[in-house]
């Protein structure tokens, strides 16, 4: 799991990674029925792939945290998590993209506005993500136009 710790010192901070890295969370998958492990990437930062200056507005708080509770959770929002996988682009990436795209949590012209936009603030080379993005979109339309009849 990618995730951003925000705390207000930074011993605080670094006891919560320290605790995130000693104990992973395990818990039963019922549709595979194997015990998983949930590994926290410390080493995550959100300068590793573009990412749009305004995800953290369309993130959703997890309402089991209330504004009282110590600990916040906010779940990046889907084209956001999109827009992300753009830096790497594995096959894993692309596919987890096109699943998105195919499930209607992101439509294919706010992807393409927002991703454009995240990419032209990317530090690093541009023109990776934009020929992935451009690649994902073309091979995502022609699947739906060829569906359609």
């Amino acid at each position: 799991m990618d995730a951003e710790i925000y705390c207000a010192n930074i011993q605080d901070k670094l006891r919560l990674r320290t605790l995130l890295a000693e104990f992973p969370e395990q818990f039963f998958d019922q549709q595979s029925g194997r015990v998983m492990e949930l590994n926290y990437d410390l080493q995550y930062n959100t300068g590793f792939g573009p990412l749009h200056e305004d995800y953290w507005e369309r993130s959703l708080p997890l309402e089991e945290f209330p504004d009282e509770s110590a600990l916040h959770l906010r779940i990046a929002a889907p084209i956001d998590i999109a827009i992300s996988k753009l830096g790497r682009a594995t096959d894993q990436d692309i596919g987890d993209i096109m699943a998105l795209l195919r499930a209607g949590f992101i439509v294919t012209t706010e992807f393409r506005r927002l991703a454009l936009q995240a990419i032209d603030m990317y530090v690093g080379n541009k023109e990776p993500p934009r020929s992935i993005l451009t690649n994902i979109l073309h091979d995502y339309l022609d699947t739906e136009v060829d569906e359609a009849f």
